[in-house]
């Protein structure tokens, strides 16, 4: 990796920069489609962990873009990271975002860290790191525990956490995770999640 690239200090918070993160695993795609469905468009990166192979991503971000108002990108190499974009990580190892020295924050993929990948907890942390209070970070259905490191770092560094319910999610087990280690700010239907989101983008 360019020695260049560091990880962001806390002037990501004091210059209120945020962003979305989502993990998500079994019965995510159905919900993430929902949830871009009911989201308006936010001045604000979000940046998607979906536990799926890789050659199935691409068919993925670009169902997610041609049935929502939402631009959905793959994830690559040193992309820069534009307001307003959605990027997914690719499935074949672990995207994490970074800051360089002119404080632009790019996507970094590296080798996979777990067997379920992308990992959640990875991305997490990562977004954590760079813009400290301003993540917000979501869990959504899944079996596992993936994502519940990534969202202890983001309560961490005093950003906002939302889990999907149990009675909404296909799995409730990242969820129930989470909840459990009393690490989510709200517990919502899937309903109710894009509102939300939207809600916590609103403030600053």
């Amino acid at each position: 990796m360019d020695s260049s690239w560091q990880p962001a200090t806390n002037s990501a918070t004091s210059l209120g920069t945020k962003a979305v993160v989502i993990g998500a695993s079994t019965g995510g795609p159905t919900a993430l489609l929902e949830i871009l469905k009911n989201l308006p468009t936010l001045s604000l990166p979000l940046l998607v962990a979906q536990h799926m192979p890789p050659q199935f991503v691409p068919e993925f971000a670009a169902y997610l873009t041609h049935n929502t108002e939402h631009v959905v990108e793959v994830g690559t190499q040193n992309a820069m990271i534009t307001d307003g974009h959605v990027y997914v990580a690719p499935g074949d190892g672990d995207m994490r975002v970074m800051r360089d020295a002119l404080d632009q924050c790019h996507l970094i993929l590296v080798p996979p860290s777990a067997f379920l990948k992308p990992n959640i907890d990875v991305l997490m942390a990562s977004v954590a790191t760079v813009y400290g209070a301003g993540s917000l970070g979501v869990i959504l259905t899944g079996m596992g525990t993936d994502g519940l490191e990534g969202m202890r770092a983001i309560k961490s560094v005093g950003g906002k956490t939302i889990v999907q319910d149990e009675a909404t999610s296909a799995v409730y087990g990242m969820g129930q995770a989470v909840n459990e280690e009393h690490l989510a700010d709200e517990v919502l239907p899937l309903s109710k999640i894009a509102a939300a989101i939207s809600a916590w983008s609103a403030l600053s």
